[in-house]
């Protein structure tokens, strides 16, 4: 190896020695020895001292003989054991070392175009695997086919392989640089400045709440705009693994956390990784967090953002002074600060600007997470001169304020709300078929301390 030249190195090759995989094939950890994240670091720094940049390689796929191996292919919940007990290990022990180049998931992958028939020419003809089903050398892993209730085809076991690996990647090492970027089809977007990115909380059950959002609010076609639907995979059934799968194949519309699960006390994790990912991914002036039983009128919104500041900004429906939980799945036995919350912007939808993303997204492992993934961005915002704009047009308390039709976002809407919602802005261009009060609203007075901000309810505010 010569001084100052980049070089790949093999981690697992064919899987003969590494990872470490129990009796039913699951993947306990990266090695039998407990050695290899050392021995990955030491020839890191050997680089380093040589001036070698160095891209780690995971797998080779030109002839995979280690049926162990093959069944990471196959088996979700052996991959994701793979990715929880090996791959991230691996990436958090290397984050940010100089020598570290990248990731690579695999190489040599010629076995894709194998189509077990002798070819003397030199031109490959590939048309006999079109439907063939092969795709993998001599061990028929196809790039297709049917889902168990054998109705369509749509999965791609090659891809989802190496897809799910490159987002741990970059989950657990938001700054890397792997072999492809995200789990959707939509690789080098990085170069498109998007006006808006909407990150919807939901989880991987919630298909039919989905399809709603993308039948109504999100049907907009609007270029302007990338929506996705962040969900967490950690330790789903592997069924449900591969129904998530599906969708997104079909969509390319969902970010899955691989290294998130999906619970309320993990919410404001999830949250934070669509931040870092997000930041690392895209290039865009503004994101809107909401959730999937939010309903938006984006066009309404890109028109209202035009008018506000276009750099560090905070825009929603903002809360201060709360009494600080208790007891409930909401206790915050975390939190120290004060005998009350500090201002944030309520959780059914809020935007903020990409310079905040980005300062949140690098601060990260700094960060202290509360169970309220709200009030916690309030508390990460909260020493920071910026713009903080309190706005009576984002009902997304935890209960709806009621129909008006200057509402830029309303929060706990049923599939038959946004529905009814969506039909009425088509037809008659506004969104509620008759406004009605079901409680007051406020102007947040940001003169006072947050225990008096926010008193003064008004009949006359939407």
């Amino acid at each position: 190896m010569l001084r100052g030249t980049p070089t790949g190195i093999w981690v697992h090759v064919e899987g003969d020695n590494t990872p470490n995989y129990n009796a039913d094939g699951y993947v306990q950890s990266p090695d039998v020895t407990g050695s290899l994240l050392g021995d990955l670091k030491a020839f890191l720094d050997a680089a380093k001292a040589n001036n070698i940049l160095v891209t780690y390689v995971l797998w080779n796929g030109a002839l995979l003989r280690k049926q162990q191996t093959v069944n990471l292919f196959w088996d979700n919940a052996k991959l994701q054991a793979y990715i929880d007990n090996a791959l991230t290990p691996m990436v958090v022990h290397l984050a940010g070392h100089p020598a570290l180049g990248g990731w690579d998931i695999i190489n040599e992958p010629e076995g894709l175009v194998y189509n077990n028939k002798p070819d003397a020419s030199s031109c490959f003809n590939t048309v006999p695997i079109a439907n063939s089903g092969a795709g993998w050398t001599n061990l028929n892993i196809p790039m297709e086919h049917r889902t168990s209730n054998l109705k369509i085809k749509k999965k791609n076991r090659i891809l989802l392989f190496i897809n799910w690996q490159a987002a741990a990647i970059k989950a657990a090492d938001p700054d890397s640089l792997t072999s492809t970027k995200e789990l959707s089809k939509n690789t080098g977007s990085i170069t498109k400045t998007f006006v808006l990115i909407i990150l919807i909380m939901s989880d991987a059950t919630k298909a039919a709440t989905r399809k709603v959002l993308r039948e109504t609010w999100l049907s907009t076609g609007n270029e302007k705009i990338k929506h996705f639907f962040v969900v967490g995979s950690k330790g789903l059934a592997s069924e449900v693994l591969e129904n998530i799968s599906d969708e997104n194949f079909a969509f390319h519309d969902m970010l899955i956390l691989n290294s998130t699960s999906e619970s309320y006390t993990s919410l404001t994790k999830k949250v934070l990784a669509g931040f870092q990912w997000i930041h690392s991914n895209y290039n865009f002036n503004f994101l809107l967090k909401c959730d999937d039983d939010s309903f938006v009128r984006i066009s309404s919104l890109l028109q209202e953002l035009e008018k506000q500041p276009q750099n560090l900004l905070y825009w929603g429906f903002f809360k201060g002074g709360s009494s600080v939980f208790q007891k409930g799945k909401w206790k915050e036995s975390e939190w120290f600060l004060c005998d009350t919350y500090l201002p944030y912007a309520l959780g059914g939808g809020y935007i903020l600007s990409s310079d905040l993303i980005e300062y949140l997204a690098k601060s990260a492992p700094l960060l202290q997470q509360y169970k309220s993934e709200d009030v916690s961005v309030g508390v990460w915002l909260s020493p920071l001169k910026i713009n903080r704009i309190h706005d009576v047009r984002f009902d997304t308390e935890f209960k709806s304020r009621g129909c008006f039709n200057d509402y830029l976002i309303t929060h706990k809407q049923s599939a038959n709300d946004m529905r009814i919602k969506h039909n009425n802005l088509f037809s008659t261009g506004k969104l509620c078929p008759s406004e009605l009060r079901a409680r007051y609203s406020y102007n947040y007075n940001w003169t006072v301390p947050p225990t008096k901000c926010c008193k003064n309810f008004d009949p006359s505010l939407p």
